[in-house]
Formats: structure tokens, C-alpha cells, sequence
């Protein structure tokens, strides 16, 4: 399977207002969050707390950066093909350098949060990625 990345300057939107909810919606599209999801930003003390609710339910948020040099990029797949042998083509539609993190019910407790997996990605899996390789390093003849 090959896959195809299409970034137009003119298409990306920069700066996208993104929140990660702890729940699977069945819908992969554009929605009008700003209509129906309002956070609330608090002060405790010095620190600011972010919550919602979705569906009647409590949430706590956390805004989280992606470390630095690092962007993310929304991208849409308008038409996915029937076969994996199919080339898969992708349009970029977004970038973000922070989003918003939505925990159930207990405030900011997942030891699998994708905060963690932010910083993971960024110090050990995208240097294993993208870095040069020296064939002399490869066990191959």
C-alpha cells in the first residue's frame, strides 16, 4: 500500500483549535464545536483548570504543547479506496502546536494519556524515523 501527502499552503489551516475527549464519536468530519462544546477555564490558586461536559458527563481538561520543533498536521482522506493495494492519498488540512486533553471523570489520572505519548513520540520514536541511516550500521549483506 502506498499512500500520498497533499499539503497546499492555500488549503492548511494554521493554528487549528483541537480537543482530544475520551470517547469514540462515530463521525470523522468538520463539526461545530464552538456551537455545542464550551469549555469553562477556572482559576485554583494560581492554577488554571479547564471542564466541560459531554453528553451530561463531568470532563477536566489540560492544555498540552507538543514539544519544541515539533508540529502536528490534521489530514483527510476524501476518498479511501476498496482495495489495500490501492494508493491512499491524503490532503493536509490543519496544524496545531498544542491541543486540549479531556479526562473522565477523575482529573488528569490515565497513565496511558496521549500527553504521555506526545512526549515518548517526540524523544525516542520520531529520531528512529526520520534520522539518517548509515548502511554500514545495517546487519544486511
Amino acid at each position: 500500500m502506498s499512500i500520498n501527502l497533499n499539503i497546499h499552503d492555500k488549503n492548511l489551516t494554521s493554528n487549528s483549535i483541537l480537543h482530544h475527549l475520551p470517547c469514540k464519536i462515530q463521525a470523522n468530519e468538520e463539526a461545530n464545536v464552538k456551537s455545542y462544546f464550551r469549555p469553562k477555564k477556572s482559576l485554583e490558586g494560581e492554577k488554571q483548570c479547564l471542564s466541560a461536559t459531554f453528553r451530561g458527563r463531568p470532563l477536566d481538561g489540560k492544555d498540552i504543547a507538543l514539544p519544541e520543533g515539533y508540529i502536528g498536521v490534521i489530514v483527510m482522506e476524501k476518498n479511501k479506496p476498496f482495495s489495500e493495494e490501492k494508493l491512499r492519498s491524503f490532503d493536509a488540512v490543519g496544524c496545531f502546536k498544542n491541543f486540549t486533553q479531556w479526562y473522565l471523570d477523575s482529573q488528569y489520572t490515565s497513565e496511558n494519556s496521549i500527553d504521555m505519548v506526545c512526549q515518548t513520540w517526540a524523544t525516542s520514536i520520531t529520531s528512529a524515523i526520520h534520522s539518517p541511516i548509515d548502511p554500514k550500521k545495517l546487519p544486511c549483506d
